[in-house]
């Protein structure tokens, strides 16, 4: 389905680029983000808190003609 969102947002938007983010403890959102390429671009440490804890929040992005 990302696959989907990502082909209507880059061939029917015309859009170039596109960033999503995951907590870093999310390993089945970052490889869902993965799978259709996108990259991490950055790492944002103890960026919000999570049941009464500080947590990273991963940075994704892609490019046209990347994926």
């Amino acid at each position: 389905m990302l696959a989907t969102l990502v082909e209507y947002a880059t061939d029917q938007l015309g859009l170039q680029e596109l960033t999503a983010e995951a907590f870093a403890f999310n390993e089945a959102s970052m490889g869902l983000l993965e799978s259709p390429g996108f990259v991490e671009v950055g790492r944002l440490r103890e960026e919000e808190w999570v049941d009464g804890e500080r947590v990273d929040v991963v940075r994704y992005g892609l490019l046209v003609g990347e994926q």
